[in-house]
């Protein structure tokens, strides 16, 4: 694909996501997040793009021909490679729902309770993350789950994010001078990680984050060798929307808005404090209403909890979470090797003079455990990558006087990043997710290695290919093959795929609170409810005027839709006592291993029959 095209797409891209951010938030602020807004809305826009279109054509200024250049052999192989896992991933995406556990907890249960109440106001929840966690990745799925009344394409927002995620790598492969080869290598590289594979087909939000990170790394690349106004409002739009998508963006990109401060200062520091007060006008603007939704809630308009943080910074803990990091990527399908990993970084904690469990460098809760080979899109691990990684930084080192300064900067600042990752959060079982993004920073300096060994290079990316295979079809969540996959399993038990006890009992409540016709459902919780499920099997035959609710007993209850009363409460805290709430008194009528189901006291006997 020609470079101009890609400028132009990647260009569509972060216009179309900044238009989607001011949608939901000035739909939000007039409480007017509905179909009928939304609708007009983006029929407004296509007919006005439409008009557009004509009128170039009508002035005889037609677009450009697409003219898409011939391709040899090994360039066609990795084309190959590329389109046939977006392709099978596309296909999962499209057929599977929601369901793994973020999702199901959090992710698109808030999504449900904004539709509910038309805005993104808190509401009441034992779930934190569902108020204060970012929420750009869902501001996609609300507008679909809105425009579909469904999740079918819920899980097409972080494919339609990998792709752009390869349109825009290769775009910074060709900055550091990779020709089209390496440019498709680098895309053959991303595609076949892993993890990617894992959270491609999700609502999860790491590939989200991973295309405006990358996105904004392109404008600020391009910033420092052209300056200029628009790749600054670019870069500003990626960083805010990156921002907005995870935290963990902040160290990724921090090293390379340092370097373009640097770099334009140095031509002309007028022009780089304007550019700077740009970028971060804007990437402020954008996370702003946000902040002020969590300030209401926290006190504070910051979303990372200090429980997230290091609690002091040094050499020593930096040590420790760098081996931890990296030795959990390092796990493979052998036991006796990660075993050996877990030792040898249990050695270097102890050769510090630190635990490798050390609280504070540990996030609550969790413990440095031998990892074991998963595949799914919370531990799946890229230890050939990381490989490929070691050897390429060793090759940069040792050749840094034959390597070009631009791939020495994007190096360091990629380094930087990582290093700055490990110095500031501490560590958790669940990082192998927020290495993504530094994974795919990386490909297109590996690229570069592997072009160097062009006879090697199609055998290095088959093997790179028979370790994705697996993660492709095989995914925990989302089999394509065996007796149980999800196209043997109707969609709504694809929920709980591997998990049929609750399946059943979610069926169970779901069916007497249908047969009840009841249109005020309380969700009595934790902070681990599967919450989005109760939604799906309660909405469809009960319509959208079923209000859903989580209760407080013992404290304030926000509802935005005003007072609250249940006629029935779904209790997952299996609490056998009854509840007291609004003066009314619920016992069980229902009562199972993973959630009861409670009833007014007076109301008791009409369930009994």
């Amino acid at each position: 694909m020609l470079p101009s095209l890609r400028k132009i797409l990647i260009w569509a891209i972060t216009l179309g996501g900044g238009f989607l951010w001011l949608l939901v938030e000035v739909l939000n602020f007039l409480e007017q997040l509905s179909f009928l807004p939304i609708f007009c809305i983006l029929n407004a826009l296509i007919l006005g793009l439409a008009c557009w279109v004509f009128l170039r054509y009508k002035e005889n200024k037609p677009f450009p021909p697409i003219k898409f250049p011939t391709l040899n052999n090994k360039e066609l192989i990795l084309l190959l490679i590329i389109i046939s896992i977006m392709a099978i991933q596309l296909i999962t995406a499209i057929s599977c729902g929601p369901n793994e556990g973020d999702s199901l907890g959090y992710r698109m249960t808030r999504v449900m309770h904004w539709i509910q109440n038309k805005s993104l106001s808190p509401f009441t929840t034992d779930i934190l993350r569902a108020n204060t966690y970012l929420p750009f990745a869902e501001y996609h799925s609300l507008l679909l789950q809105i425009l579909t009344n469904s999740d079918h394409l819920a899980n097409l927002v972080q494919w339609f994010y990998a792709l752009g995620t390869l349109l825009v790598s290769s775009l910074i492969a060709a900055h550091l001078g990779l020709n089209r080869l390496g440019q498709l290598l680098t895309c053959a590289l991303i595609v076949t990680l892993p993890m990617g594979i894992s959270q491609t087909a999700t609502t999860q939000n790491d590939y989200v984050a991973s295309f405006w990170i990358m996105t904004s790394i392109y404008f600020l690349l391009q910033l420092r060798s052209n300056p200029s106004l628009h790749l600054a409002l670019g870069a500003g739009i990626a960083g805010g929307l990156a921002f907005l998508t995870k935290g963990t963006s902040y160290f990724l990109l921090a090293p390379f808005l340092l370097i373009t401060l640097i770099a334009l200062t140095k031509s002309n520091i007028q022009r780089a404090i304007a550019y700077s007060f740009i970028i971060a006008l804007i990437a402020l603007a954008i996370n702003m209403p946000h902040a002020a939704r969590l300030k209401e809630i926290n006190q504070t308009p910051l979303s990372a909890s200090a429980t997230l943080r290091n609690q002091d910074l040094g050499i020593k803990p930096l040590l420790l979470n760098l081996s931890r990091n990296i030795g959990m990527q390092l796990v493979t399908p052998f036991k006796e090797i990660n075993q050996f990993t877990f030792n040898t970084i249990k050695n270097i904690s102890q050769s510090i003079g630190l635990d490798a469990n050390d609280p504070r460098y540990t996030y609550p809760e969790n413990r440095y455990t031998p990892q074991h080979f998963a595949i799914d899109d919370r531990y799946a691990m890229n230890p050939l990558h990381l490989l490929l990684i070691f050897i390429t930084s060793i090759a940069l080192l040792i050749l840094k006087r034959q390597t070009s300064k631009e791939i020495l900067i994007y190096f360091g600042a990629i380094t930087l990043g990582f290093i700055l990752f490990n110095l500031i959060l501490k560590w958790q079982p669940f990082h192998a997710r927020f290495h993504l993004p530094f994974f795919i920073a990386f490909m297109p300096l590996c690229a570069l290695l592997l072009c160097r060994i062009p006879k090697a290079l199609l055998s290095i990316c088959l093997i790179f290919l028979a370790y994705a295979i697996p993660f492709i079809i095989f995914n925990y969540q989302r089999p394509l093959l065996g007796p149980i996959n999800i196209f043997n399993t109707p969609r709504e038990n694809q929920y709980f795929i591997k998990n049929n006890a609750m399946d059943i009992e979610y069926r169970a409540a779901a069916q007497i609170i249908t047969s009840q016709h009841c249109k005020a459902i309380g969700i009595y919780g934790h902070d681990k409810v599967m919450e989005y499920p109760f939604w799906v099997l309660l909405k469809k035959p009960l319509d959208y005027s079923t209000r859903i609710e989580n209760i407080i007993i013992d404290g304030p209850a926000k509802y935005p839709l005003g007072p609250f009363d249940p006629c029935l409460i779904a209790d997952f805290n299996r609490t056998s006592k009854p509840i007291i709430f609004n003066k009314t008194k619920y016992i069980p009528i229902l009562e199972q291993k993973h959630l009861n189901l409670f009833a007014p006291e007076t109301t008791t006997n009409t369930y009994a029959k």
